[in-house]
This record gives structure tokens, sequence and C-alpha cells, in this order.
């Protein structure tokens, strides 16, 4: 289950084609008041792997790149229930939340070949709202946990999207969040390399110039509206590098000294970024389509 969303050949600017694939988890895929956490299979509700492609077509030559990263509940044992029809419902901390947790790390592991790992965590901190602040709190435990019980290299980038948003607004919310996550994007890098072509469009040789080197994990409490607008805003920065490696700067002139919003907004070609956050809206909607039968509450994406 997912979507794949793709520019046509008419919509491609100076070429490139754009591609987003949204690969949703079998292992976990009941709705959202019954399936966030993990469950018996030890993975966590509403888990997605996300990928990034943008590639350029020339003189039987596919310059390619690639990124990855994921978005899902918090993988602990956890449940929420609704006890007012005003007020968030309530999470619900398992007696045993750390069960099976190995399980889920060494899947990642496995798939990612032990890159590097960092959690993206959007909750709210406890001052401002106790049950995600308490939801953090063992999510954090849990990663100590599992580092006693497997070589992970792992670790957590706690940011309150919805209360720095609140007071400091979009632009500034988003350069703060980025001060935090640049390091690790640009320490990750993006995948790429060059297929090349037979007249018949059969691959005759790939090189691979450049592999990703670490993954994100973005989540918030349902890993819907704030995860995807997050992961909307970080892939613009992918779709930076991205370019580059393809030979497509003049698509994405953004400083390398100042990866700001603003700046990501003027330097990146606006019909490529018009496209990327209808890309997310769609995306959006799926993931809150699959998980709670409704579209996605904030379809909202600032591109401009």
């Amino acid at each position: 289950m997912g979507r794949t969303v793709v520019l046509e050949d008419d919509d491609t600017p100076q070429g490139v084609h754009f591609a987003l694939l949204c690969r949703r988890s079998c292992y976990n895929p009941g709705t959202r008041y019954n399936s966030r956490g993990l469950n018996s299979k030890s993975s966590p509700g509403n888990e997605y792997e996300m990928e990034q492609i943008l590639f350029r077509h020339s003189a039987g030559t596919l310059n390619f790149s690639t990124a990855v990263w994921r978005r899902g509940t918090v993988p602990i044992h956890w449940k929420s229930e609704l006890v007012s029809q005003i007020a968030d419902a309530a999470i619900i901390i398992s007696e045993k939340p750390y069960e099976g947790i190995d399980v889920y790390y060494k899947r990642l592991m496995d798939r990612y070949n032990n890159q590097p790992m960092t959690i993206l965590n959007l909750l709210r901190v406890k001052a401002v709202h106790a049950d995600e602040g308490n939801l953090t709190h063992h999510y954090r435990e849990s990663l100590s946990v599992v580092k006693k019980m497997m070589n992970l290299d792992i670790n957590m980038i706690g940011f309150d999207w919805h209360h720095h948003l609140k007071i400091h607004g979009l632009d500034a919310t988003t350069d703060a969040m980025w001060s935090l996550v640049d390091p690790v994007l640009r320490d990750g890098g993006v995948t790429s390399g060059v297929l090349r072509l037979a007249t018949s469009g059969k691959i005759t040789d790939v090189k691979i110039f450049k592999k990703q080197n670490g993954v994100i994990r973005t989540n918030c409490a349902d890993s819907l509206d704030r995860t995807n607008l997050v992961c909307f805003l970080n892939s613009m920065q992918y779709l930076v590098d991205q370019c580059r490696a393809i030979g497509a700067e003049q698509l994405a002139n953004v400083p390398e000294t100042s990866r700001s919003l603003e700046a990501c907004r003027k330097g990146i070609d606006a019909s490529l970024l018009v496209h990327l956050a209808e890309m997310y809206v769609a995306v959006g909607d799926v993931c809150a389509t699959l998980f709670t039968n409704t579209v996605a509450m904030v379809r909202f994406i600032p591109y401009f």
C-alpha cells in the first residue's frame, strides 16, 4: 500500500523527471486507534518508507539521484484512548513498552545496511503537553535500552514543531529545525549515479558515484500532519543536493552557506517546487486516508 507520484514529461522543467514513492509497511496495516506504536510483529503503525527520485536523460545516459527516509508512529508499545470529545486522546504507555523493540531496529538495520539513523521527534515537550512529553521520555529510554541490546548507531533530535510554529511562525520555525537537522542531511547525502541505455531502452551499465549514508525517521503522535509537512520541508534540502548530483544546479540555486526557507523559495525552480508541494498534498491524503479514513487535516503546503 502507498502512493507513487511522477511528473509527466510535459510538466518537467528542463528535462528533469521527478518521482516520489510512498511505501506503507505491511507489518502493521491497522487504523489510527487500533495500531499506534508497536504491535505483536514489533512494527509501528502508520509506518512508511519514502523515496524521492530525480533523473535526467541525455544521449543514451540517465543521470539519477535518490534520497530515502522513513516516517511512522513512535516504535514502542503504547495506545491512545478518547476520554473527551474536546480534548486530545489520552496516551497510555503499556506495562512493557520496550518489548520486541530490538526486532524492529534489527529490521531497519538489515534494510539500510547498518547506516546511521537519526530520529526527528516532533512531539510536544512535557511542559506544553504532558502526554506527548511522557511519550518522548519513553521513546528516548527505548533507544537507551536497544543500544544495550545491539550495535546501533542511532540518535534523536527533539523539536516541538507545534510550540515553535505558534510562537515564531513558519519561516523561523523551519530555519530553527534545519539548524539541527541540516548537519545530518549533509552528512548522509544522497545516492547518485548514471545508467547507460541501449536504443531499445535496455540498461547496459550502471555506475554509482555516491551512496546515501544515513536515514532520518520522522514522527509526531500519529505520523500525519506535522510529519508530512516536515518531510516536505526536508525534501527541499534533498532536492537541492539531488539537482546538483544530476547536473541540474540551475534548478536549485541555493547557497551552501544559506539554506534558509526563504533561500530555498527563491533558489529552487518555481515549477519544480510547486510540483513537489502538490506531491506532498497527495501523499498526505493517502497516509491520512489509510490511517484515519479521512484526508489530511492540514492540506496547505507552503511552497511560495
